[in-house]
């Protein structure tokens, strides 16, 4: 990814800087920068950036601390690298295709906190293991002649894994390699429905959805969420697919319950239902026991079929999807897979051949769920005294945190209020499918950003639901109207309590 030597001054004029008196750690100032500059446009796609060395050099650091700050902008998808030919801005980074002016109403120095979902923690990630498995992997160049041998191993590894961490037995021969858990669900989809065919999803749930099964001309379903989960029992008798995420929902970070996962066994039986199961969170349960998978629950039957990454384990920008599914859908879908990529990363199965079977992902996984207990701590804390009526939903799981908020404080104007002071947040209107169930709330990703900025970005939150909340109380409204999200009890967490928060200080640099 570095070419080391490479010495080229021109690419020195980086709007980067350290300052040793921060609390922020290094590596985190140099990614925070860079981010920024990409996303602002102020470096554009396809700008080739210094070697960690060079730059290294420059800011007077050590070369460990600008590798830090690369393969955190590599993990977000900000950065890419060919070997032997350097780091380049990724092309598709938002903002980096066309400059544009900043926005006038943040100070040209502020930092920005990027609290958005879905971005997973680099903390604690095994540097030395990983590079060790791409020496390993790139000891000598792959044949194409070895492409079923690489590929069998990485199924073995992963059948492995699967039956360690999920109790899922099956063969080898039943995973489908992929680049992604979209690539998964777009073959799978792709295999099952026929134009006209209903296809139901979690309503609030994933955009992307909506583009992968209208592509193929079926008829999207969105089915409500509460407290426990999809609501199995709305769905329609004609239903072909289901789309469901039963370890973590997103946004609102629920579980699918016991009572409803074999409900949606004994109907997908009975229905000749296919039910896509995507356990994407399901790593990272820190504080709560694991359920059964649905997959395990059918028996390993046709009915189910399972997706899964270890983009959220490791980094986003590793491309290791894999399905499992029995023999006739995996033999359409590597035929399909066949068609539409032709052939695998050889080099990077080789390499997470290499991880799973030393138990480096497993060993990474148990680290990453202690930083994200201590994340959601800190995100219960920083919000006490921000208004009795706010609610932390969902599980004790996943890189994210969904906070239900009260009727006084709308999400799209407090999410605007903090992009104008430099922090970034999404909230449940990003997610809903129908207008009529665009609950009132905000999803803050704890994974991505490092422990000094997620306090400060929470203790502008804090101060900005406060401040918006004691505005709405001098307007007289209407009564409050019932959450659109029922929560049983146990599945949230109010946040209320005496303090008022301070208003708190952006860090400049």
């Amino acid at each position: 990814m570095d070419s080391g030597g490479v010495r080229n001054r021109e690419l020195l004029t980086l709007p980067v800087s350290v300052d040793r008196r921060e609390v922020t750690p290094l590596h985190a100032q140099i990614a925070e920068q860079l981010r920024s500059a990409i996303e602002t446009g102020a470096l554009s796609h396809g700008r080739r950036l210094p070697s960690t060395r060079t730059l290294a050099e420059t800011l007077g650091v050590s070369r460990s601390v600008t590798s830090a700050a690369y393969l955190e902008l590599f993990s977000s998808g900000h950065l890419i690298g060919r070997v032997g030919a350097g780091t380049y801005v990724a092309y598709g980074t938002p903002g980096a295709e066309r400059a544009r002016p900043p926005d006038r109403r943040i100070g040209c120095h502020q930092e920005i906190i990027d609290l958005r979902p879905g971005r997973v923690g680099m903390a604690g990630f095994p540097v030395a293991a990983w590079r060790a498995a791409w020496h390993r992997a790139s000891h000598r160049p792959p044949h194409s002649a070895e492409c079923a041998a690489i590929e069998e191993g990485l199924r073995r590894a992963l059948a492995a894994h699967l039956h360690e961490t999920r109790g899922l037995t099956c063969t080898p021969q039943a995973i489908v390699l992929s680049t992604g858990i979209r690539q998964s669900v777009d073959m799978l989809t792709r295999v099952t429905v026929r134009p006209g065919d209903r296809v139901a999803v979690e309503d609030p749930g994933q955009p992307w959805l909506r583009d992968v099964v209208s592509a193929y001309g079926a008829e999207i379903v969105p089915i409500p969420v509460d407290g426990d989960g999809m609501v199995v029992e709305a769905l329609p008798a004609s239903i072909r697919m289901v789309v469901v995420t039963p370890s973590l929902h997103v946004p609102l970070g629920v579980r699918l319950s016991d009572r409803r996962r074999r409900a949606l066994v004994r109907l997908a039986r009975g229905r000749r239902m296919t039910v896509i199961e995507i356990d994407r969170g399901s790593e990272f349960g820190y504080g709560v026991p694991p359920l059964n998978s649905l997959m395990a629950l059918n028996g390993g039957g046709p009915e189910v079929c399972y997706v899964n990454s270890l983009s959220a384990a490791l980094t986003p920008t590793l491309g290791v999807g894999y399905s499992v599914t029995h023999a006739g859908n995996a033999a359409r879908l590597l035929r399909l897979r066949a068609v539409a990529d032709g052939s695998a990363s050889l080099m990077t199965h080789r390499a997470v051949s290499h991880l799973l079977d030393a138990g480096q992902v497993a060993a990474h996984l148990r680290r990453m769920n202690a930083v994200y207990a201590r994340s959601r701590r800190a995100v219960m804390d920083a919000l006490a005294g921000a208004h009795p009526g706010a609610e932390v939903l969902g599980a004790a799981a996943g890189p994210d945190v969904a906070l239900l908020l009260p009727e006084a404080v709308e999400c799209g104007g407090l999410a605007r209020d903090l992009a104008d002071h430099g922090v970034r947040i999404g909230t449940f209107h990003d997610y809903s499918w129908s207008a009529g169930r665009a609950g009132n709330g905000i999803v803050i990703g704890i994974g991505g950003v490092d422990e000094a900025s997620l306090r400060r970005g929470l203790r502008m939150i804090a101060f900005r639901m406060s401040r918006r909340a004691r505005r709405a109380a001098t307007v007289i409204t209407q009564p409050a109207s019932p959450s659109p999200w029922p929560v049983r009890s146990g599945a949230s967490h109010r946040v209320s309590g005496t303090r008022s928060p301070d208003e708190p200080r952006p860090s400049s640099r």
